[in-house]
């Protein structure tokens, strides 16, 4: 599994986001997409071998001090943690 970060745009009130997941044929054979189905802060879907995470981040969410490079690691951690549970 692979995630890279392929869109990261500034908009009005933050920033549109999306990350990629790319998988392997042995995890794209295991993928069950069950487990993120309810998964509110992103739009996640399956395009061919790759899960697609999409999320507007308000630049409101930031805590004091914190960058949106900061943010963007964290986010990261939690799209591989959610794509992680859909090869359980």
């Amino acid at each position: 599994m692979k995630s890279t970060l392929e869109k990261f745009k500034k908009i009005y009130t933050g920033w549109e986001i999306r990350f990629k997941v790319e998988l392997t044929d042995k995890e794209f054979e295991k993928c069950n997409m069950e487990p993120v189905e309810g998964v509110g802060d992103y739009s996640i879907e399956l395009q061919g071998k790759n899960i697609i995470f999409e999320c507007i981040f308000d630049k409101g969410e930031l805590k004091k001090d914190e960058t949106i490079e900061e943010r963007l690691t964290l986010i990261k951690k939690d799209i591989e943690n959610l794509a992680q549970s859909c090869l359980n």
